[in-house]
């Protein structure tokens, strides 16, 4: 029998396991979200946000990645509220008897699931280890260091969003991976996944707290966990003396046991470190810090992810000593390439009839640029289109044509308003900065009219491949957006754009310049799917 989400309980899990600020940081760092984000209020509570995220979600079909987040994040709600998913009665789908069965669904669900094989490949959340391709160099090197006895040292993995990272953390997590290597077995190392959604808003109580109930349940109370974990209990940090003292006894224990902390997105938690105080931050990172300078046999160790490279993360920080990062391997995570993708192609389809051939192989490359979250998400749409159009039982559902309308929409949305805002801001700064612009602005009316002339038209020249070709703009769009939005943070925090170093004001023209580079193009190719001129003053 056909099913459905259960939006009542999920709008319930989002309420109830998250505050409002939490929601709006899934929005701002989630690029598939931006939109909700961006047209958030102030005034928005809880529930007005959980509202706007499932409405978006269900639209666009994103709601798996809204759950997959959920789950990561707090897992106890999550297991309190399922089931996510509802049986459809016969009476709502018409399918009383077998012969009946719909071919068209209420939810983007394929018809006949028993017969026709799972999409592989995975759009949303982390790739789960079994599944995991590529990054052998990154892994050797990280677990070669944490293997050599006398070294066990740091690492960090950074890259832009979708890159991996978190992939590759559960990956490195995982004990089948490090079953050939002896020093990391189970009963010696212990990985501990800690994701900076999980102590935030940032609290190094929250922190301590959670790695040593970790710990805990690993060692037992005869290494001395029970004592941290008291004075933790009473609302008090340990010393960095004791807590140091608890690390090296660990690892100059008989077995040389020792603790691999995966810290992902510390990035987030260096913002959150940076509105916290810095006394409080420099403090904490301290400490990280002397724990990786422990003598060998060392019992910590550090495996961090971030958008950006630490040596730029600590930049501003007014850090005293040797860097934070001088003992930890730095290793950017670069796309995959055509022979990766190749095999991570082959790979997913293994357990499959599906087949792609060189053109598909080309498309995927060519739209994905070897980023991995594209990629998946550029596979996943492809396969779904291949297993809906082979077979008698298969078709286009009305939700999915209305999604395609959909990408348009938001695409003719997007050039009449955030292009149109983009150029203004600019030309307002300028104007600060004594660079007059003497080009005329379009009047409001103007705008308002062209996007409504717009959105009355009928598509032209609109396939697949097109819709494809704008999701794909938009994507990239969204991603310089979140590059945007966070250079615009360091402004209004460094008190204006008159007043930040050169650096932050190359980050945002950088950003706006990709935004404008990437919308001229999408401006061009709607024209060719409208058969219509768009006009936009500054953007030729």
């Amino acid at each position: 029998m056909p099913t459905r989400y259960h939006l009542k309980r999920i709008r319930t899990l989002l309420i109830e396991g998250f505050t409002a600020e939490e929601l709006r940081r899934f929005c701002f760092y989630e690029p598939e979200f931006n939109p909700v984000y961006d047209e958030l209020a102030e005034g928005d509570g809880k529930a007005d946000i959980a509202d706007k995220v499932i409405e978006f979600a269900a639209q666009k079909f994103k709601l798996d990645l809204v759950l997959a987040w959920a789950k990561e994040n707090n897992s106890t709600r999550y297991d309190q509220h399922q089931p996510y998913q509802e049986l459809i009665p016969a009476a709502i789908t018409g399918a009383e008897t077998p012969q009946n069965s719909p071919r068209i669904r209420a939810t983007p669900v394929r018809a006949f699931q028993e017969t026709n094989p799972a999409n592989p490949f995975i759009d949303g959340p982390p790739v789960p280890p079994e599944k995991f391709i590529g990054r052998e160099r990154e892994i050797d090197i990280i677990l070669d260091r944490l293997a050599n006895h006398y070294n066990r040292g740091g690492s960090t993995v950074s890259g832009p969003f979708g890159v991996g990272k978190t992939s590759l953390l559960h990956y490195l997590r995982n004990e089948t991976t490090r079953k050939s290597w002896a020093a990391l077995s189970p009963e010696t190392a212990k990985f501990i996944y800690i994701p900076s959604g999980l102590i935030f808003p940032f609290s190094e109580l929250g922190f301590w707290e959670y790695l040593f109930s970790e710990l805990d349940e690993w060692l037992g109370p005869s290494y001395g966990t029970d004592k941290i974990i008291s004075t933790l209990e009473s609302g008090k940090l340990p010393s960095r003396v004791n807590i140091t003292r608890f690390f090296t006894k660990l690892g100059e224990s008989k077995e040389n046991k020792f603790v691999v902390v995966l810290l992902d997105g510390f990035d987030l938690l260096m913002g959150e470190i940076n509105k916290s105080g810095v006394e409080a931050g420099l403090g904490f990172l301290h400490t990280l810090r002397a724990l990786l300078n422990l003598p060998a046999p060392r019992g910590f160790s550090l495996i961090t992810s971030s958008e950006r490279e630490l040596f730029d993360l600590f930049a501003n920080v007014p850090w005293f000593g040797s860097g934070f990062y001088s003992n930890m391997a730095n290793l950017p995570l670069a796309p995959f390439d055509d022979r990766q993708i190749d095999t991570l192609i082959d790979s997913y389809l293994a357990t499959t009839e599906i087949n792609f051939d060189e053109h598909d192989r080309n498309y995927l490359k060519k739209t994905s640029q070897g980023h991995p979250k594209r990629l998946q998400q550029e596979a996943f749409a492809l396969f779904e289109k291949k297993v809906n159009t082979t077979g008698e039982t298969k078709m286009t559902t009305p939700e999915q044509s209305m999604f395609a309308m959909g990408v348009l929409t938001q695409a003719v949305s997007f050039l009449f308003d955030e292009a149109r805002k983009i150029l203004a801001e600019r030309r307002e700064r300028r104007q600060k900065m004594e660079e007059p612009d003497d080009r005329p602005a379009l009047p409001d009316g103007v705008q308002a009219s062209a996007k409504e002339k717009f959105l009355e038209l009928k598509p032209a020249n609109f396939d697949d491949e097109t819709r494809k070709e704008v999701d794909h703009l938009l994507k990239l769009i969204a991603i310089q957006q979140d590059h945007r939005r966070k250079a615009e943070v360091k402004i209004n925090k460094l008190g204006g754009i008159l007043f930040v170093p050169p650096n932050v004001r190359v980050e945002l023209e950088s950003a706006e310049d990709e935004i404008l580079t990437h919308t001229q193009k999408l401006k061009k190719l709607l024209e060719k799917v409208y058969n219509q001129p768009i006009h936009l003053d500054g953007l030729g």
